[in-house]
């Protein structure tokens, strides 16, 4: 019976065509998917400082993410430059050492993984980390510590 139906399959004029288009079909759906850079070049070193307390002051959480995903590389540097640097030597090379705070006050009551580098409203860089649940009062401090090539 199952030999008569695949006989019967394949022996219409357009089923095998018809296989190969659906077979290529998902293997250009599978592999569409971009993923997003993890580093770049220009720039050299990213890091974050997340520091949580809660409304009494009362340190509850110290993250320092290393995944890293560049949303908009230009949106970072045009970010960047309008920070204070400092120029360093490192192997013969100069590179623009920036560093700021970012600081504010939870509102809702949420998980939260990741905290993003947020320029001209458009998230330019995300950094994820395991995540915790915050409450309104929440106190968070956020230190940037970036390096790239002078620019």
């Amino acid at each position: 019976m199952c030999r008569n139906l695949i006989r019967l399959f394949l022996l219409k004029k357009h089923s095998l065509p018809l296989i190969f288009l659906i077979i290529f079909c998902f293997t250009l759906v599978e592999t569409s998917y971009g993923a997003l850079p993890t580093d770049h070049p220009s720039l050299t070193e990213v890091n974050l400082q997340y520091v949580l307390r809660n409304s009494e002051g009362q340190l509850i959480g110290y993250y320092e993410p290393t995944l890293m995903y560049i949303i908009n590389l230009d949106l970072v540097h045009e970010n960047l430059d309008t920070k204070n640097k400092t120029i360093i030597e490192r192997d013969g090379k100069s590179f623009e050492h920036i560093q700021y705070e970012e600081r504010g006050i939870l509102r809702v009551y949420a998980q939260y993984s990741s905290y993003d580098m947020i320029y001209k409203g458009s998230i330019a860089l995300a950094m994820r980390h395991d995540g915790y649940l915050g409450e309104p009062g929440d106190l968070f401090n956020i230190i940037w510590t970036i390096v790239r090539p002078v620019r």
